[in-house]
């Protein structure tokens, strides 16, 4: 027997055992436990993640951090299963401590929204996200709601806008494997391309092709660059003095209430509308089907719908007033350099003032002849008069009748005859 009591080395191993048993009992009480749902370690997404996330300290308070979990569907991305996604945690210390001043254009498809969003993109002061609700009218998305999404980019939450791309993504995955056609295919391809730079037309944003996000950046280009982190474009989205954000996407201005309400967000609201005509002819020149027509149908009730709610005097809709800006394209092409500053007033931040940056820009996009359908330059000269001379006038008659809400609403004229539409001196907006 020795002076522990223990008669033989048998006894020596069992008490070791249950030493390292009580061991491991408290190291799981005080390190696994903070970890409160277990679920989150399994539906880990480690393609994104796993080089990057820094799990929290031992014996840190997990109050003052958010996780958020989303359920996706199972599948696989690059061979590694997949089966939801866990966000990188922010802290509540990280957010402003002051109001965020947010402008989101709200506008329909080829309305000229790309041009008045580069108003903005050309100013150094601003963070500007293209089409960052690119895939949420997407049938089947379980990501957050859409109201959600836009607060989170108003705050410089970069995570909702990834997670709506991994949806995108996988609905579009399982949805391919099921029935292989050549328009899931495309969007397939869409959401891979986003998924590879973290999120979508990253070269229409001048805030994130820096040299600071990508030493090789281009001029001209930036989707060569490697994808930018969360970290680094929340950075930068709060550096900047204001956030812009284009959608086509929202189809009610209540969609913005939610940001709106948040106390850390000085919200403003720029309506764009277009005439319905040359609208028509532009979304014809990309695909002339029997559906364009009724498309640009939807689109005026629309705008209809988004201008009555501002208009109205029901309760609901109050918070709009003082934040709500209504934009006609055609007084913005009249002369962009006088209407950007109307739009700078009425964002009313003192600092903002039209460059010699921008003055560059609005020279060169407006005199181009490029023919890039999806650019931002045009020979503003012809583009005005342009849509007369190639729509005949059973589809005007059409397309009048169609809209004709729309157009008395906001200040177009219809054409009534041959003589009247060839008649370039008569401007057909009312004033």
């Amino acid at each position: 027997m020795n002076k522990c009591g223990l008669k033989s080395p048998q006894q020596v191993i069992v008490l070791l055992c249950v030493a390292v048993c009580v061991g491991y009992m408290i190291f799981e009480a005080r390190v696994l436990k903070a970890f409160r749902y277990p679920q989150m370690l399994r539906d880990y997404d480690f393609v994104s993640h796993i080089r990057k996330y820094t799990p929290p300290k031992i014996g840190q308070d997990l109050k003052s951090i958010k996780l958020r979990s989303t359920n996706s569907v199972q599948t696989q991305y690059d061979g590694v299963e997949l089966s939801g996604v866990l966000d990188d945690y922010e802290a509540q210390d990280q957010m402003p401590k002051k109001k965020m001043r947010a402008v989101v254009i709200v506008a329909s498809y080829r309305t000229g929204s790309s041009f008045i969003g580069q108003l903005f993109n050309q100013h150094p002061d601003v963070f500007y996200l293209f089409e960052p609700l690119f895939f949420s009218n997407w049938p089947r998305i379980q990501g957050h709601p859409v109201d959600k999404v836009v607060e989170d980019l108003l705050l410089c939450k970069m995570n909702s806008m990834r997670d709506e791309i991994r949806h995108a993504h996988l609905d579009a995955l399982q949805n391919f494997r099921k029935q292989p056609t050549f328009i899931l295919r495309k969007r397939l391809r869409q959401t891979e391309v986003c998924m590879e730079k973290s999120l979508c037309f990253r070269g229409k944003s001048k805030a994130i092709c820096t040299r600071e996000m990508c030493r090789n950046v281009s001029s001209t280009d930036c989707q060569s660059c490697p994808a930018p982190s969360p970290d680094m474009m929340r950075k930068a989205c709060l550096n900047a003095e204001v956030r812009v954000i284009k959608v086509i996407r929202i189809e009610d201005l209540m969609t913005l209430k939610r940001a709106w309400n948040h106390p850390d967000i000085d919200l403003k609201i720029i309506h764009l509308v277009r005439d319905p005509r040359p609208t028509l002819l532009s979304r014809l020149r990309l695909r002339r089907t029997e559906a364009t027509g009724k498309i640009v149908e939807a689109t005026c009730r629309r705008n209809v719908r988004i201008q009555k709610q501002y208009l109205t005097n029901e309760t609901e809709f109050k918070w709009l007033e003082g934040i709500y800006k209504l934009v006609r394209y055609e007084d913005v092409i009249e002369n962009p350099l006088l209407f950007a500053e109307k739009l700078y007033d009425f964002i009313n931040y003192e600092s903002f003032i039209v460059n010699s940056e921008l003055k560059k820009w609005v020279q060169s996009s407006t005199k181009s002849t490029d023919h890039n359908l999806f650019g931002t330059s045009r020979d503003v000269s012809q583009q005005k008069l342009k849509w007369r001379t190639q729509l005949s006038m059973a589809i005007l008659n059409d397309v009048q009748e169609t809209c004709k809400d729309m157009m008395s609403l906001f200040g177009y004229k219809s054409i009534g005859s041959r003589t009247q539409l060839y008649n370039f001196t008569d401007s057909l907006l009312v004033h």
